[in-house]
């Protein structure tokens, strides 16, 4: 009983059709629109800490996307993140605390997005992503394949595929 047990498990499991065309092939959607982002002084003390001498309030940052060549501020009030952005808890010594989503909505749009980054009233900074995304049988994707902040690349530097690093103010 145990081995036919086995034979009819072994048949119909054999004979699912898993809809993949290559071992590579992946099945569902997949956004990646975040950046991770340490700021830091010429010093190198955190501009995130509040006991840090000209720290950067969240509180008091705006994020804006640009969108047909106009700049709107962003607030989804009925979203965990209104302002699309947070500082990560318990975050190790020089990692990066600070996350950001930077598109409005790209899914399934290749190319370039603009997203500007007040700190504070005085400290606008640029930030550029530039997109691959697509389709195919089962999958939607979007991610980040290049970022340039201030005009300067910083993503990819690194072997990740996390958007990561650290601006030096």
């Amino acid at each position: 009983m145990y081995r036919l047990t086995i034979l009819i498990l072994w048949l119909g499991l054999g004979s699912c059709d898993l809809g993949l065309d290559s071992p590579n092939d992946v099945s569902g959607d997949y956004y990646n629109s975040d950046l991770m982002i340490s700021f830091r002084d010429s010093s190198g003390q955190d501009l995130l800490d509040p006991d840090t001498r000209g720290y950067y309030d969240t509180a008091q940052m705006s994020l804006f996307y640009e969108v047909d060549g106009e700049l709107e501020e962003v607030y989804l009030e009925n979203n965990d993140l209104p302002k699309q952005f947070t500082l990560l808890e318990n975050v190790p010594q020089n990692e990066e605390p600070f996350r950001l989503y930077v598109s409005a909505d790209l899914r399934l749009t290749s190319g370039n997005a603009m997203t500007y980054l007040q700190l504070s009233p005085a400290d606008m900074d640029t930030i550029v992503c530039e997109y691959e995304a697509g389709s195919g049988k089962n999958e939607n994707y979007s991610y980040i394949i290049n970022v340039w902040y201030n005009g300067e690349h910083v993503f990819p530097i690194n072997d990740s595929d996390i958007a990561y690093f650290t601006i030096e103010k």
